[in-house]
């Protein structure tokens, strides 16, 4: 009771670690287990694409529409292969009126 504002600060301190403890834990949870409901969920992998433009280095997570077949083909390792598209790109035909 003697040093309430050192007691306080020790427990604020606490109260943020332990909720900040909490919040990585479920964020890496949940990454790790992103798309663990399928079947064999180890063999899926995504293709991103790097690229240095202007100085500055960017990742998306898209490729060329040709890079599926191409991987099949060219690797034996590459079983399936699926195209996701958007409904805000321009990839979709639209039907003019």
């Amino acid at each position: 009771m003697k040093n309430k504002i050192f007691s306080l600060i020790n427990i604020l301190g606490l109260a943020t670690g332990l909720s900040c403890f909490l919040l990585i834990s479920l964020y890496v949870l949940d990454e790790l287990s992103f798309d663990r409901f399928f079947k064999n969920a180890d063999r899926i992998y995504r293709i991103n694409a790097s690229i240095r433009f202007g100085g500055g280095d960017f990742n998306y997570p898209l490729s060329s529409d040709m890079m599926g077949q191409t991987l099949k083909k060219d690797y034996p390792q590459v079983e399936e292969y699926a195209r996701i598209y958007n409904s805000n790109g321009n990839k979709l035909v639209k039907k003019r009126q």
